[in-house]
């Protein structure tokens, strides 16, 4: 294979790597074997006192004690790396530019390098900046000096490697960001979806996992949302336009469900980002927020199960006597139930009540449908 054939297989496997950190390992390999040497080795670490290694690969073919025995104790006093560390990025390191008397005396130089017959080698920082420092070298267990033409050859590798990090690095960061995201969301008991301008969801959180799970009114097919009501649908469709014209919340809209059970009630939001205008599609599901409240309930304060019911009919605003009437028991028993609540709840009024209701974030609201749909 030419030297020109050679830099296209190395280049693709390197820019392969940025995606894949796995396979540094086989850019290493092509790299070692292009260039006559034995040995390979990348590392990146963050700089500090605290300094720890973020990426470190060796080619496929190196043993893998001699790297872990450099990684573990001689990266932190070596002069060699110490030295060159100064120089610009991408500059071309060679053995003979770079080492001194000072380096050839040194612990790590005659411990490591000349034991392990890696004297020899062709290096460069293609990671050099306030947080990050990485180096890639290749090595030689031989007298034999890199070639001009070797050299050459790896100085137009040396550009390819620094891009290849800097990609790997912001596709990290990214994914840092997106499990953070995804941490958040999954705490709401709201259902999250975030999806692209053709309704293909690019990410939701575990409760609207659990809605789609159950196939009652909301489904995705081959990843992109379908709501089965046709009204909701349609009041989406009508969202999303909206938000791209004026770039406002619209009003909610109600997602009836086949099965009969409570409608969802549902809200479209504007999401920016860098990659242009998202869609969230909030949709929250009273009835499964109001049986976790009345679990809540019950649970912290040992109330009964009318009990629970009338705290949070009280909550969200419905009289005493009204809850008597919906639930067919007299004014006096409705009564009963809730002094026992005030006394469980160690609450002295209702207003008090409300308040210990709220403040397990939980104020239930009523799906009527005549919300906007």
């Amino acid at each position: 294979m030419s030297l020109a054939d050679s830099l296209i297989d190395v280049v693709e496997r390197i820019y392969c790597s940025a995606i894949e950190p796995r396979r540094w390992s086989e850019a290493l390999s092509s790299l070692t074997s292009v260039l006559g040497g034995s040995q390979a080795a990348l590392i990146v670490e963050t700089r500090g006192s605290d300094a720890r290694c973020v990426l470190a690969a060796i080619n496929t073919d190196a043993p893998t004690d001699v790297f872990a025995e450099y990684t573990r104790y001689y990266l932190g006093i070596d002069l060699l790396r110490n030295t060159t560390q100064r120089l610009p990025l991408e500059a071309i390191i060679t053995d003979v530019a770079v080492v001194t008397p000072a380096v050839r005396r040194s612990e790590c130089f005659n411990d490591f390098y000349v034991r392990q017959n890696l004297a020899r080698f062709i290096g460069t920082y293609p990671v050099n900046d306030e947080e990050y420092v990485g180096s890639i070298a290749v090595f030689r267990q031989n007298d034999r000096p890199y070639e001009t033409e070797q050299i050459a050859f790896f100085e137009r590798v040396a550009p390819h490697l620094t891009r290849s990090l800097a990609i790997g690095n912001r596709l990290r960061a990214t994914e840092r960001e997106a499990d953070a995201l995804q941490d958040v969301i999954d705490a709401f008991t709201t259902g999250v979806f975030v999806l692209d301008q053709k309704l293909h969801v690019r990410r939701m959180n575990s409760m609207a996992s659990a809605m789609v799970a159950t196939g009652d009114g909301i489904a995705l097919a081959h990843g992109t949302l379908v709501l089965r009501d046709g009204r909701a649908a349609s009041s989406l469709r009508q969202g999303m336009q909206q938000i791209r014209a004026v770039d406002t919340p619209p009003a909610p809209f109600v997602i009836r469900r086949p099965s009969g059970a409570s409608s969802y009630v549902a809200v479209v939001a504007p999401r920016r980002n860098a990659s242009g205008l998202e869609i969230l599609l909030l949709v929250r599901d009273s009835a499964a927020e109001l049986r976790s409240v009345k679990q809540y309930l019950r649970s912290q304060y040992a109330l009964t199960k009318a009990e629970a019911d009338l705290a949070v009919a009280v909550a969200d605003g419905m009289t005493v006597g009204e809850y008597a009437e919906t639930h067919s028991i007299s004014t006096e028993t409705a009564r009963t139930h809730l002094k026992r609540t005030l006394r469980k709840t160690e609450t002295h009024r209702q207003a008090e009540l409300v308040r210990l209701v709220l403040a397990a974030g939980t104020n239930s609201f009523r799906c009527e449908d005549d919300v906007r749909g």
